[in-house]
């Protein structure tokens, strides 16, 4: 395996991220959990921020079909 290959280039890779200060963290999955949680809520807030930009969805929704209740 030459160190140019992707193989050669992942295992670099693990071992840079191994080597990184915070790999070592006692509480890195903790850390890991928070911020996923956080990126989960930023998207949601994102979603409706754009949902009151474009404006209210009608009620009742429109009728897809030409039966009428």
């Amino acid at each position: 395996m030459s160190p140019g290959s992707i193989e050669g280039q992942v295992q670099d890779l693990r071992a840079r991220m191994r080597a990184h200060p915070c790999h070592s963290c006692p509480e890195r999955e903790d850390h890991a959990r928070w911020a996923a949680r956080w990126w989960s809520l930023r998207k949601e807030t994102d979603d409706l921020q754009r949902g009151w930009r474009t404006g209210p969805t009608p009620w009742p929704p429109p009728s897809s079909g030409s039966a009428t209740c």
